[in-house]
């Protein structure tokens, strides 16, 4: 990745950038093209520790401003279907023949999870934005990329983790009630139409490491899927985080 600022102070919980080349340095970059937002450490919750990531393309924007929203939830417990025995049926509710949507709301059926989508493009310092700091459980889609119910590419979402527990980010990760291979993703627009994915691996990159010309993430040609980002490996010292995961799923019906 090219070399962004970071602003790595955990007492501060405005928004930052996930540059591996320079952790001290405060402020946006100024590449031009949409780069991703992801929830980084403690996003907010009050003024814990908190950091908004951005990883970008091969000439990717970065630092996010978040954008209002209203405030989601994250429920408890097991509320929805179990994903289905074949891997090419339709759970009930989603589309059998999805159509490009915007998404407000996302559901995994067997964690019980309900929260909003937000729509967000890139802020004023051409990066993608990220969801507002004080909402662990919001999730926010990147506009500029795919939507839910295209034909092909990526559907890229990002939420927030906090690396003292707490966001959504925490909640995915889980090893005991995180995401399991074969979980029910639901995409939902404001008209009521869902676009369903069910969940098939996760892939952790660290930082250092990204490739922005790679696909692992920004995609607009490969099979139709969504990919939630979120950050990883905490490092207390450097009050940042060394890792993305990103959590693939694939878009139902499967004609793969």
């Amino acid at each position: 990745m090219n070399s962004d600022p970071v602003n790595p102070d955990p007492a501060n919980p405005d928004p930052v950038t996930a540059d591996p080349g320079n952790h001290d340095a405060p402020g946006p970059s100024r590449r031009r093209t949409p780069g991703l937002v992801i929830g980084v450490a403690v996003v907010v919750v009050l003024v814990v520790l908190a950091g908004v990531l951005v990883w970008s393309q091969a000439s990717s924007g970065s630092s996010s401003t978040p954008s209002p929203a209203t405030t989601p939830s994250l429920a408890g417990g097991s509320t929805g279907a179990a994903a289905p025995a074949s891997s090419h049926a339709v759970p009930a509710g989603c589309s059998t023949d999805p159509s490009p949507i915007v998404p407000v709301s996302m559901q995994i059926d067997r964690m019980g999870v309900r929260t909003n989508v937000l729509s967000l493009g890139l802020d004023a310092d051409n990066a993608a934005a990220a969801p507002p700091k004080d909402e662990p459980s919001t999730a926010a889609w990147y506009n500029k990329g795919p939507r839910p119910g295209s034909a092909r590419g990526k559907v890229v979402l990002t939420i927030h983790t906090y690396h003292r527990g707490g966001a959504l980010g925490n909640a995915l990760h889980d090893p005991g009630t995180g995401l399991r291979k074969g979980d029910i993703i639901r995409l939902t627009s404001a008209s009521g139409s869902t676009v369903c994915y069910r969940y098939d691996r996760s892939l952790k990159v660290a930082v250092k490491d990204y490739d922005p010309d790679s696909t692992i993430l920004y995609d607009t040609a490969g099979r139709p899927m969504v990919a939630i980002v979120i950050c990883w490996d905490y490092d207390a010292a450097r009050a940042d985080w060394d890792s993305r995961v990103i959590y693939y799923a694939s878009q139902l019906p499967d004609s793969h």
